[in-house]
């Protein structure tokens, strides 16, 4: 005889994505929409940084771009004081997840300071990588950096406004207009799939 179910009765339960896509807008609703002029929100990439990653395991293409470890490598400009603090606080978040998975996936990170004298394109193809956060400061590289994630397939994250409508594919942020907005076209470049009820819940530029 099978148990009986204790779980709510007569509630129709969720189904999965419904109760991930929850998680998703309470995340969202946890970041101050635009915070005091001039007034950065100490705790902010706290929040961002875990909803960047959600939003990763809605990419239904995860497993042809990733094989085994899913790897941030979190980009700085080199000499850059607000470029170099910024990039460490989001890797400070990130290495708060170490031991962890993400989607089934060991979850690693690491620091790439970018120097203006090294090959650009050879650093970042000598990286194995789910995926780039950009951080401030990296508007000269861009365009080489968005070369590289879209020929190997590689996500590119931040939470500078600049680049996700410059061509990096998700940004999480406080201080723009929409806290989350996606590039549906860049997205695509890089070999990402989104499911496509997920995007429904955030800005979604073609």
């Amino acid at each position: 005889m099978k148990p009986a179910d204790t779980r709510h009765p007569g509630r129709r339960q969720r189904p999965p994505l419904a109760r991930r896509a929850i998680g998703l807008l309470c995340a969202l609703a946890s970041i101050p929409l635009l915070p005091a002029a001039g007034v950065a929100d100490p705790g902010a990439v706290e929040k961002e940084v875990p909803l960047l990653l959600k939003i990763l395991t809605y990419d239904r293409a995860l497993d042809d771009r990733v094989a085994d470890t899913l790897t941030v490598s979190v980009l700085y400009k080199e000499g850059d004081r607000i470029s170099k603090e910024s990039a460490g606080d989001v890797y400070k978040v990130l290495e708060s997840y170490t031991n962890k998975t993400l989607a089934g996936r060991p979850l690693a990170s690491r620091l790439v300071p970018i120097d203006e004298k090294i090959v650009l394109r050879v650093l970042l193809d000598s990286l194995p990588s789910g995926a780039f956060y950009l951080s401030s400061g990296l508007e000269d590289q861009l365009q080489t950096i968005l070369d590289v994630s879209r020929r190997a397939g590689v996500a590119t994250l931040t939470g500078t406004g600049l680049y996700v409508y410059s061509g990096a594919s998700v940004c999480v942020s406080s201080d723009v207009e929409h806290p989350v907005v996606i590039n549906l076209q860049a997205s695509r470049a890089e070999g990402i799939d989104f499911d496509a009820r997920m995007l429904r819940l955030f800005h979604v530029i073609e």
